[in-house]
């Protein structure tokens, strides 16, 4: 086990936060049996004198020849004169699953200490892995004020999370991003990234602001076959629902054949398989204006509607369509 990167403990710590006087945490008890140590760091995470340890680690192969990862928070016992394991990232479950799975190939990205709740501060930390459950990534922020370590806000989504803090003193928050695929896209090809935003809501973290673009139409290809049933790239889409209060509401009726659109942006990557026109609505941003071709009732008219975000109530209360074939921008 490499221990000798606790001299980062001296060059991470700022003069404010000096370290009294405290035994070094012996690494050798604390992190998992044959894992190596990657980084440590210190943030000051319940307020208390001594700040609080966070520990990264990386595991020998498994069965399953991955490498896996571990965090871990390590905090100063006064009393007891010890050093105790507050928080591990394989042990915590959240949703019935480990925050990270050990049995999978873990990838852990950025570790930052945001002071959204005084009097400590807040471990934020990004993690993607592959494995039986396929690629995956999270965002997890963690809360040591209540004594004990506590999920503050969970965000999983396809590989590739980033984030950073951004804010003030007064209005903190992280500005993460992440790929942006329609469902007709694979895995592997997602229309670009996008970006949203964490911050305080009525005392507590939520997604203030998200950038994927939201019409509210529900729709499908026009050139279905049984072989073929969201229809080609170059298709069209059939306007099948209109959900009440989105953008496209009082703008688009049913039965409106959507041939094209123009807005201020469009896809950078060439090897997508959806419909075009899906792609082409992926590809703006929330707020854009965007003009669309429309036939409807033999006649070719320009609907123009401002876009609203995935974010926004009309969004969240969208039903989706128990037809497969039919679905929801």
């Amino acid at each position: 086990m490499t221990v000798g990167v606790l001299a980062v403990m001296s060059i991470a710590t700022p003069r404010a936060e000096a370290v009294p006087a405290a035994p070094r945490p012996n690494l050798a008890e604390l992190v998992p049996p044959n894992y190596r140590v990657l980084e440590v760091r210190q943030g000051r995470l319940s307020g208390q004198t001594v700040p609080e340890v966070v520990v990264t680690s990386v595991g020998p192969l498994n069965r399953y020849e991955l490498h896996p990862a571990n965090l871990q928070v390590l905090s100063w016992d006064r009393q007891a004169y010890r050093w105790n394991v507050v928080f591990d990232a394989q042990r915590v479950r959240f949703r019935s699953a480990p925050l990270i799975d050990p049995a999978a190939a873990v990838q852990l990205g950025r570790v930052a200490f945001v002071r959204f709740f005084p009097p400590g501060r807040q471990l934020v930390f990004s993690a993607s892995w592959s494995g039986s459950s396929g690629l995956r990534s999270e965002l997890v922020v963690v809360d040591f004020r209540r004594g004990e370590a506590g999920i503050d806000y969970f965000w999983s989504g396809e590989w590739g999370v980033n984030f950073h803090p951004t804010g003030t003193a007064a209005n903190p928050a992280i500005v993460a991003t992440a790929p942006y695929r329609t469902v007709s896209d694979p895995l592997t090809q997602p229309v670009r990234s996008y970006r949203f935003t964490v911050g305080i809501r009525n005392r507590a973290l939520h997604e203030l602001h998200d950038d994927r673009p939201w019409t509210g139409l529900l729709v499908t290809g026009t050139d279905r076959s049984a072989t073929n049933p969201v229809g080609t790239p170059t298709s069209h889409l059939r306007v099948t629902g209109v959900v009440p209060r989105s953008p496209a509401a009082g703008a688009f009726q049913v039965g409106d054949v959507i041939v094209g659109l123009r807005g201020p942006r469009t896809v950078k990557t060439s090897n997508l398989l959806g419909p075009a026109l899906i792609d082409d609505i992926a590809a703006q941003r929330a707020g854009d204006r965007v003009r669309f071709a429309v036939l409807r009732g033999g006649e070719y008219l320009p609907v123009t509607i401002r876009l609203g975000s995935l974010l926004d109530p009309s969004a969240a209360s969208a039903v989706p369509s128990a037809d497969p074939t039919v679905g929801l921008v």
